[in-house]
């Protein structure tokens, strides 16, 4: 939980929690998070919704956000996440 609240931005009641009030073992947090708040999506990622919005989607971690990021700040419109892989360093 402490990866979730200091890298993603989730305050400590965000995170849905098992009965048990472990993590999910079948479920990535994120994943399991988004599911439940529906109202949060979609997100887009060429208008200017900010990085902890971002970090938010599942499959979306640090490393690719920053990048999203990187590309918007110098004007460069993503039309899929798999076509600029590797291109900022």
């Amino acid at each position: 939980m402490d990866w979730l609240i200091r890298k993603y931005g989730f305050l400590a009641d965000e995170i849905p929690l098992e009965p048990d009030g472990n993590l999910s073992l079948a479920l990535d947090p994120k994943e399991m998070w988004a599911g439940l708040h529906p109202e949060f999506f979609p997100v887009y990622i060429n208008n200017n919704d900010d990085k902890y919005r971002l970090l938010r989607v599942p499959g979306l971690g640090q490393v690719m956000v920053e990048r999203i990021l990187a590309f918007r700040k110098n004007g460069i419109k993503i039309r899929s996440l798999g076509i600029w892989e590797g291109k900022i360093s």
